[in-house]
């Protein structure tokens, strides 16, 4: 078993400290401004998701019906054609 110890310099810790400036306040943010935010994104989500799984089902079906046109005798095959 590994057993340590932390050990601090509280002395060069509080000096540090004092040298620390407050962050400015760019923006006055409120919880109505969050939630709104919130709201926002979950939309914008939401409407990517539906966009790209619509365009995913497209795909899907492209791809169904090329195996159907491939699956089926050509037109014309096993015919004589006459002019």
């Amino acid at each position: 078993m590994l057993h340590s110890e932390i050990q601090n310099d509280h002395g060069a810790i509080a000096l540090e400290e004092k040298g620390y400036k407050d962050i400015p306040i760019v923006k006055k943010v409120t919880a109505e401004m969050v939630e709104e935010n919130y709201k926002q994104i979950k939309r914008e989500v939401f409407d990517l998701l539906k966009t790209e799984c619509a365009k995913q089902e497209v795909k899907v079906e492209v791809k169904e019906t090329r195996k159907r046109v491939r699956s089926r005798p050509n037109k014309g095959e096993g015919q004589s054609v006459s002019h």
